[in-house]
């Protein structure tokens, strides 16, 4: 199939069946009624595409649809059997960014973690703490920047958003593009 085909239910399915070790599939939509958003996803068998389970996540905004994901996500992983320690200790994994401080690294964590609910503004202390341990630490000077951007303090996270971009050569690569990215994208959202 061409590169820009979308990997829809059936095609899904035939991955699953083709590929022959995927024995589930998940397919997810999302929906919004005014700011509030509604996601669904279905546990679906790759053989014979029964839907085996159903899951909803009500969000109150869009800050809250990667939280209402991570809901989803858990549900399905308890139905197919996952044991509840093994999924607590992926909920506690440590991001994979670069710096060399471990405090650093568990305050960004924690920070990332904020990012995805309702505790969005608590971030901004754990990240300048993080900074203050690790004034390089690119990823911690990006995640700050969004946070500051999304409070519509778009002056104080330039220089976070700058300083990542200064700092991105000694990241690993995937961490570098997704700062370049953001760095231009914003950019490029801002040209008239």
């Amino acid at each position: 199939l061409p590169p820009e085909t979308i990997v829809d239910r059936e095609i899904g399915r035939e991955i699953g069946l083709r590929d022959g070790e995927v024995r589930f599939l998940v397919n997810g939509r999302i929906e919004k009624l005014g700011d509030a958003y509604t996601l669904f996803a279905d546990l679906v068998t790759s053989s014979d595409g029964v839907i085996q389970a159903s899951y909803v996540a009500e969000i109150g905004d869009a800050t809250g649809i990667l939280s209402g994901v991570r809901q989803i996500a858990t549900q399905i992983r308890e139905t197919l059997g996952e044991e509840a320690g093994s999924i607590q200790r992926s909920t506690d994994e440590l991001e994979r960014v670069t710096t060399p401080s471990l405090e650093a690294l568990k305050l960004y964590s924690q920070a990332n973690t904020m990012m995805m609910g309702i505790d969005r503004d608590r971030a901004v202390p754990v990240l300048q703490q993080a900074l203050r341990i690790d004034p390089d630490f690119a990823s911690a000077h990006l995640l700050l920047f969004y946070v500051l951007r999304d409070r519509g303090e778009i002056d104080g996270g330039m220089s976070h958003l700058e300083r990542a971009v200064e700092l991105a050569e000694d990241t690993t690569e995937r961490e570098r593009l997704f700062i370049l990215a953001t760095y231009y994208q914003f950019y490029l959202d801002d040209i008239p």
